[in-house]
């Protein structure tokens, strides 16, 4: 099964929220594991904006060579 980048930012997100939320229990434990939690989520959360800016690069470079050979097929 594929999910699409927007889901898993999605479930990135929700993960974020939980992790802040267990990093202010009162328990070490569960408050150190909110901290990873939120470390993780906030470096995948880095790594989809990138991804992101790399698609539409990706879009804007296929766009300009698709004009070039249009040009060059019409002229």
């Amino acid at each position: 099964m594929r999910i699409n980048l927007k889901t898993f930012e999605f479930v990135v997100d929700f993960l974020l929220v939980l992790g802040l939320i267990a990093s202010f229990c009162q328990f070490n434990e569960v408050r150190y594991l909110g901290y990873a939690i939120s470390g993780m989520s906030v470096y995948l959360i880095y790594q989809i904006e990138k991804e992101i800016e790399r698609q539409r690069h990706r879009a804007r470079f296929h766009r300009r060579i698709y004009r070039i050979i249009e040009r060059r097929l019409s002229a």
